[in-house]
């Protein structure tokens, strides 16, 4: 009786220990990064999670100029200062 409790306890462990010593590893992605050297050195196990974070998905719609749109008299050096642009960024412009 001993040894199957003993059994059903290895079991268990064996069933929740993977997810307990779970690493989730999230990575940008993007042209030119050597994946390769971003796995170096890393020990990768059963119960691990990979999350490749996709640009698009935090991407960000830009009107240019804003309500004054694209036209004659904007100045568009000064309406895009300040703001960070990133692949998978969208533009559109208002056209009077």
């Amino acid at each position: 009786m001993a040894s199957k409790a003993f059994l059903i306890a290895i079991t268990v462990v064996g069933i929740a220990a993977p997810k307990a010593f779970a690493t989730d590893y999230v990575v940008d992605w993007a042209l030119g990064v050597n994946y390769t050297a971003w796995a170096e050195g890393k020990d990768f196990y059963v119960g691990d999670r990979l999350t490749i974070a996709d640009p698009t998905a935090f991407a960000t719609d830009y009107v240019v100029g804003d309500l004054s749109g694209w036209t004659l008299g904007v100045n568009y050096t000064a309406w895009a200062e300040g703001k960070e642009f990133y692949v998978g960024d969208r533009l559109s412009t208002l056209i009077d």
